[in-house]
């Protein structure tokens, strides 16, 4: 299941009070239907984080994000599943069940944006809103042939959070092609006071940038990092892109850092996050929550100095 929980009584009621808005003032988005991922509180609609411990949540406030969309005039119809809390890269969870892939229904959507990107790959949604701490809006883009990007940290405000400066998971859009990537993305992007991080909106617009791109002058490529395994149809896709760019005057340079300790440096911070949004809950939720999670929390709250 991609869009486990609609809300289309308050996709009408916005939708019809952006109509009495002059049209000019409607924003880049307007009337457009943007599902939102299950791990952000939309008001007055069900969000689960895809976990049995917040299945009957109902939020009195949307996030930032949210509100930031709907300023630009984006229709909210539908919360997009995720797997619990957002950990894992295959979107299955208590609650609602798994996400499979639609162009192949044996396979996954991968995650942890999977509901959207399976949405939007099988036309229910032209744009969605994802987010991302270790690939979850580029893997199932990927997987399911959509196109995703994942900004900088603070480049999408986002918030309120317990853990409100963190770098690691960042808001983004997800979208059928890079012409529809970038309107979701300029109607993203901006400050927040209720945002631990934030920037304003860049000088050119995505879809300006988009509309005229310019190949970069020299990049440097790697198809494993050094550290992980890649399958061979996944290189010879990443190779051609690479002649592409090369035969654009782009320098391609073969190069990677050093990331023989990445494992260590992604793992702690990820644990210390969990064991912050769930230590306090741990006693009583231990047997509700899956043993990965209980394994990040345990962990988190076990580190020292």
């Amino acid at each position: 299941m991609a869009l486990p929980t609609r809300c289309f009584d308050r996709a009408r009621d916005n939708a019809d009070r952006l109509m009495e808005v002059p049209a000019a003032e409607r924003g880049v988005l307007a009337g457009l239907p943007v599902p939102i991922k299950d791990l952000t509180a939309v008001a007055g609609v069900r969000t689960t984080h895809g976990s049995r411990l917040r299945e009957d949540f109902v939020p009195e406030q949307s996030d930032v994000i949210v509100e930031t969309l709907e300023a630009h005039g984006a229709v909210v119809y539908a919360k997009s599943n995720t797997p619990e809390f957002g950990a894992g890269g295959n979107t299955f969870n208590d609650v609602f069940g798994a996400t499979r892939n639609p162009h192949d229904l044996r396979l996954t959507a991968g995650g942890s944006s999977g509901g959207a990107a399976a949405a939007v790959a099988i036309g229910m949604a032209w744009l969605a809103h994802g987010s991302d701490l270790a690939g979850s809006l580029r893997t199932p883009a990927s997987f399911c042939g959509i196109t995703s990007l994942r900004p900088s940290p603070g480049r999408i405000a986002n918030g309120p959070s317990v853990v409100p400066f963190q770098v690691h998971s960042q808001q983004g859009p997800m979208a059928r092609d890079v012409g529809d990537l970038a309107l979701l993305a300029d109607a993203m992007v901006g400050e927040s006071p209720r945002a631990g991080l934030g920037k304003p909106p860049p000088q050119e617009s995505f879809r300006r940038a988009a509309a005229s791109p310019l190949p970069p002058a020299r990049v440097a490529y790697s198809v494993d990092l050094g550290v992980t395994e890649t399958a061979l149809e996944v290189v010879e896709v990443c190779d051609r892109a690479m002649h592409a760019l090369e035969s654009d005057g782009t320098a391609v340079v073969a190069d990677h850092p050093d990331l023989s300790d990445a494992e260590v440096a992604f793992d702690v911070p990820l644990a210390l996050m969990f064991a912050t949004l769930l230590g306090a809950e741990l006693p009583h939720a231990r047997d509700v929550l899956k043993p990965e999670l209980v394994w990040n929390i345990e962990r988190g709250l076990a580190l020292d100095e």
